[in-house]
């Protein structure tokens, strides 16, 4: 072959090109390769010729596979002249582990990474029962159990990171109140991750009330912060306008996550006091006599009480008295002491025509009682009515009719003891209500509305806590004997000049003589 002129290898020939194969001949020595290769498999080599002159290589990159480098990040083709082209982002690449299981193997901008993975996941135990092992943000934790574990033994809760027996104990405090007023009851109990976890409260009332509705209201306690150790907390109670003077106990039981329980007692005493009230009723004639009127009468003249309104009066037609109170314990409210229902004794005078037994003398107006018996005197009838005899009613009945409320009925039908049914009888009604309720957060004073109805004869006094809260005279109202007949002349409300009442007494308002 000939190159520039010269004899190449065996074989000479005239001048051929030179970038052939077989062999060609290079700086006047014989070559087998190529004479353009730069040994890239990834770029293609070119030779161009001159004419029988120096040649020239060209390289030009290809996108040719090439050789497998074992790396997930990495497609293993050419570009740009090299073996390389990086795999989409988020391809694993669990060649390359970093051994760590709260790690993940991602490829990134063509190379594995390794961020955070397995969020939560388990991870290798640290051989404590009382913690947890899992993976958070890239490392593996083991923080203390927050509820009971079971891997415990029975009975036995995890205090952070180590097993203690569960704990169960309580106590609460006692407090003392008015009705109406909220306190509070302060608790301590065993407040570990396991330890109690629910409460109740209960009053133990006495078994005589065990049907009355109840006296407090309890609300729910303070929430509990299980972090370790005792824990305080409050819980309010109300007093009811009902409650009962006294010591209450309150127990709170305690219940662990477990099941177990335990139990403390406090105390809530109610500071009252339950006043009594007193309702006094008599009907008297407060001249020394009366006289009446012969054609309805057997007898001219009754003999009077000769006094005027008085709560000791000691003479009367007939007396009726009551002590009540608001106390639960007291059956219907009452009677609380004594229940008193008296009839008067009757005397009588015939009189006429004579004038041996009476005189006139002034009292009221009217003439039937510008009577006085006469010194010596001597009556022709002297008699008591019976209660339940011909006719005769005197009674008291009481009431409860709420928790914070009682009343008691007067009843009074008497006959002329001398006359007996054959003239009208006296007749009054009353009834009595009593309270004591709630209002703006404290308890109102003790307080009574009454209504009824009554004759205009004889005179009628009415004692609350020995005041007196109603009168009727019949010398104001011009009123005698014949207004006992029906129907009934008046109401214990009214409120004018000749019933010394100033409020109508059928409207709430404070019992008089209570603090």
């Amino acid at each position: 072959m000939c190159c520039k002129g010269q004899c190449c290898g065996s074989q000479c020939s005239p001048c051929e090109e030179r970038c052939t194969d077989p062999p060609t001949c290079l700086q006047l020595e014989c070559v087998i390769e190529p004479p353009c290769d730069d040994g890239k498999p990834c770029t293609d080599d070119l030779c161009s010729n001159d004419d029988c002159g120096d040649y020239q290589c060209t390289y030009v990159n290809n996108t040719d596979p090439c050789a497998a480098d074992g790396d997930s990040c990495t497609r293993d083709h050419c570009q740009n002249g090299q073996c390389y082209r990086p795999a989409p982002n988020g391809t694993l690449c669990p060649e390359q582990d970093d051994g760590n299981v709260c790690t993940s193997e991602i490829c990134q901008g063509g190379f594995c990474t390794h961020p955070a993975g397995n969020q939560l996941g388990n991870c290798p135990d640290d051989g404590n029962a009382c913690t947890d092992d899992y993976c958070l943000n890239g490392g593996c934790i083991h923080p203390c159990w927050d509820e009971c574990s079971t891997t415990c033994a029975p009975g036995v809760w995890c205090n952070p990171c180590a097993c203690q027996q569960e704990g169960c104990t309580v106590s609460l405090s006692s407090v003392t109140g008015k009705p109406c007023e909220t306190k509070t009851l302060t608790f301590t109990a065993d407040c570990w991750p396991c330890g109690i976890t629910s409460f109740e409260f209960e009053p133990q009332y006495p078994p005589e009330f065990s049907m009355i509705p109840p006296w407090f209201t309890i609300s729910s306690p303070s929430p509990i912060s299980c972090t370790g150790g005792a824990q305080t907390r409050t819980v309010n109670i109300t007093i009811h306008e009902d409650a009962p003077p006294g010591p209450v106990p309150i127990r709170v039981t305690g219940t662990t996550a477990s099941g177990q329980t335990c139990q403390a007692t406090g105390t809530v005493t109610v500071d009252r006091t339950y006043d009594p009230v007193e309702l006094r009723l008599r009907l008297f004639i407060a001249p020394e006599a009366v006289e009446l009127i012969a054609a309805f009468w057997l007898y001219d003249f009754d003999a009077g009480d000769n006094r005027w309104f008085n709560y000791n009066g000691i003479s009367f037609r007939s007396f009726q008295q009551t002590v009540m109170t608001l106390d639960p314990k007291a059956a219907n409210g009452g009677p609380v002491g004594s229940t008193t229902n008296l009839f008067g004794q009757t005397v009588a005078y015939y009189d006429h025509p004579d004038g041996t037994d009476v005189t006139p003398c002034a009292h009221c107006a009217g003439g039937y009682g510008d009577w006085c018996i006469v010194s010596g005197a001597t009556p022709e009838c002297a008699a008591t009515p019976a209660p339940g005899q011909a006719g005769n009613i005197l009674f008291i009945q009481h009431w409860r009719e709420s928790t914070v409320e009682v009343k008691a009925q007067f009843d009074a039908r008497g006959y002329n003891g001398c006359e007996g049914a054959q003239v009208p009888a006296l007749d009054a009604t009353l009834t009595i209500h009593v309270r004591q309720v709630c209002e703006n957060g404290s308890l109102t004073p003790i307080e009574f509305r009454l209504y009824g109805e009554h004759d205009g004869f004889p005179w009628h006094e009415l004692y609350l806590n020995q005041v007196m809260i109603y009168g009727h005279d019949p010398c104001c109202t011009g009123e005698g004997p014949m207004s006992l007949f029906p129907p009934r002349e008046h109401d214990f409300e009214a409120t004018d000049s000749c019933h010394f009442s100033k409020t109508p007494l059928n409207m709430w308002q404070p019992v008089p003589g209570i603090p």
